[in-house]
């Protein structure tokens, strides 16, 4: 199949003319609308999938003549949203290059760079091939069943062409169909151009046979969605999950006022032990383990979460994004302390959006929120890590985890969460009406235009938007380890939280984590006793002289006194050791959230922030109503 393209029409409210080049012209956020025409000639990309066996993309790329004798093109080496050096260039092969159509020299001059020299005032095209095969949301992956090609992975610039418009042609298999976000809105298969190199990357192409997906589309706001799922489960209730997808698209539109783009697709990809999720402008990329859709609870919990956190990245991140990213510096790491807000406060809008579409109820909200605090509360390093530090090291901590990161670190998502929970918390208590949702408002109106979020900025936003000054408060939250008042923030919004032993019956034991289904320790916080005698990848085999078996060692525990000592046999590096090992007391981590009862200033602000929803909207598209379950989900 050969895939056209069309000239892109940039649309925006109201429409009208670019005064420059006398273009149909719609502003869709942070992108700013094109110079005229640039150069009168593209960047011409073809993308060859007709050989999906092989794993082998067949790239053939176009560059417009300039007056440079050297011209040096690159790969990138990381991509937006995905903070890991991960050296695309690695999977290049098979290098050609022509000059106004003659056979030319091109050399390889680092990992990720081809230089071509006498290039001044000639075309330049260059041929190669690229291996994809790594099924992950930031990768390509191609095999007999599907393509999934993204950009990023696939196709070079230089500083010359960045900024050039991109026409992209993608040939694959007959038969097969193309789905992306750079689509036309008619969803047909025709490809736009794409605004400069930046543009193009993050529009990741997925196609396949069509008997491999299943693709359904809704409108929200009076525009186009479409969720397109490859390899999808039998038996799951498609059309349930897209009206709760609406519903959290039609909520989040109501925080930012509005959606910034013509249509949007949601891409999900199913395959055993895959996650995570990729935002990009008008869509994102989903990875889902099978087992996340087999019931109604695993969907609400794993899968419309994922859906709601990489939906709210439409505006925070991809057009609201920190001042360190403009312009991304895609070959080496770049910097920012603000991911606790990109990133993290993204973590914390899946609470109330999903509450407000009417996914969560009272009971499966607490769940939820339980569970993440007591996620958070796990990680030791939240009193020695400020989460602006966390952020700013995200590429050698969150991407590269290693056993001790329990102790030495905190997730920006995790913290960012609860230190969003507690701003919104703040706010309102200082009666600024809709809370954090003020602040976001403001950030969309005053930063979606792509100039950059400041570094020392956010409190100052934030007195803009609303007359608080926070400075204090958010000093000590984010670039100090000051505990969160976030059980406060919870009972002062409407919830009680409560803490308990995970089993009364057992009160002590060693305090140490186990690597799933096994008696191998993953990873001992640093507060326990064990930490100074026993170590990760220990194999226990025994206690006080018998076989290791969990219940058992938990059940002589109760009889013992914290601080006692228990005789253990390990496996250490093939070894047989025996040490004393002390009991402690359990952590009660047993976390229950659940509204707040006999308190009606409480449950007033529990509404105002979390809504009651209302009755469901008939006919399917109506503009700015409010679209709920009349049942919400329960776990």
């Amino acid at each position: 199949m050969t895939v056209t393209w069309a000239e892109p029409c940039y649309l925006t409210e109201g429409g009208g003319l670019d005064a420059a080049s006398g273009m149909a012209v719609k502003r869709t956020g942070a992108f700013t609308p094109p110079r005229a025409f640039r150069g009168a000639v593209p960047v011409h990309v073809r993308l060859d999938v007709t050989e999906p066996g092989t794993h082998l993309v067949r790239v053939t790329m176009r560059f417009p003549p300039t007056g440079d004798r050297e011209r040096r093109f690159r790969m990138a080496a990381w991509v937006p949203g995905s903070y890991k050096i991960r050296d695309f260039g690695r999977h290049v092969q098979d290098m050609g290059c022509r000059l106004d159509g003659k056979a030319a020299r091109v050399e390889q001059t680092g990992k990720d760079e081809w230089t071509v020299r006498a290039a001044a005032d000639r075309e330049v095209e260059l041929a190669y091939r690229v291996y994809c095969r790594e099924l992950t949301v930031d990768t390509s992956h191609v095999t007999n069943d599907h393509a999934h090609l993204f950009p990023a992975t696939l196709v070079l610039y230089d500083e010359r062409s960045r900024g050039e418009k991109h026409r992209l042609e993608v040939e694959s298999p007959p038969g097969w169909r193309l789905w992306s976000g750079l689509e036309t809105p008619a969803f047909r298969g025709t490809l736009e151009d794409a605004d400069g190199y930046d543009h193009l990357i993050d529009c990741p192409i997925e196609c396949g046979p069509a008997d491999g997906y299943h693709v359904a589309t809704f409108n929200a706001r009076r525009k186009k969605h479409r969720l397109v799922v490859w390899s999808p489960p039998e038996g799951v209730d498609w059309k349930r999950i897209v009206h709760d997808m609406r519903a959290i698209v039609e909520e989040t539109a109501r925080v930012f006022d509005g959606l910034p783009y013509a249509h949007y697709t949601f891409l999900a990809h199913v395959a055993k032990d895959h996650g995570g999720g990729l935002e990009h402008r008008n869509s994102t990329v989903l990875g889902l383990d099978p087992l996340a859709l087999t019931s109604d609870e695993k969907i609400m919990t794993r899968f419309l979460p994922l859906v709601a956190h990489e939906f709210f990245h439409t505006w925070n991140v991809k057009r609201i994004l920190p001042a360190a990213f403009r312009p991304y510096d895609l070959q080496r790491e770049v910097y920012t302390g603000l991911l606790w807000l990109f990133e993290g406060v993204t973590s914390y809008y899946e609470l109330p959006i999903l509450y407000r579409a009417g996914v969560f109820d009272d009971p499966s909200w607490g769940k939820v929120v339980a569970e993440m605090l007591k996620h958070y509360e796990m990680a030791l390093g939240r009193s020695r890590r400020p989460v602006t530090e966390a952020s700013r090291l995200t590429w050698t901590l969150l991407y590269q985890p290693h056993e001790h990161n329990v102790n030495r670190n905190v997730s920006y998502y995790t913290k960012g969460l609860f230190v969003g929970l507690c701003l919104d918390h703040h706010l309102r208590m200082e009666g600024v009406r809709g809370g954090l949702d003020a602040v976001m408002r403001h950030l969309w109106n005053e930063y979606g235009n792509g100039r950059g979020v400041p570094e020392d900025g956010v409190a100052r936003i934030v007195e803009e938007a609303t007359g608080v000054d926070v400075s204090r408060v958010l000093g000590n939250w984010t670039n100090g380890t000051t505990e969160l008042p976030v059980d406060k923030a919870l009972r002062d919004l409407g919830w009680d939280v409560e803490r308990a032993l995970p089993d009364e019956k057992r009160p002590l034991g060693l305090g140490v984590h186990f690597k799933a289904a096994t008696s191998r320790i993953e990873r001992i916080p640093e507060d326990s006793p064990a930490w100074s005698v026993l170590q990760p990848d220990d194999e226990l085999v025994a206690a006080e002289g018998y076989k290791w078996a969990a219940d058992a060692f938990a059940e002589h525990a109760a009889t013992r006194e914290a601080g006692d000592l228990v005789r253990l046999h390990v496996f250490r590096e093939g070894r047989l050791r025996a040490f004393d090992v002390p009991l402690r007391e359990m952590p009660k981590d047993k976390i229950t959230v659940k509204p707040r009862r006999g308190d009606a200033a409480a449950t007033r602000r529990r509404k105002a922030w979390l809504g009651e929803g209302a009755a469901e909207a008939k006919g399917g598209g109506t503009t700015g109503q409010r679209v709920r379950r009349s049942k919400p989900r329960k776990v």
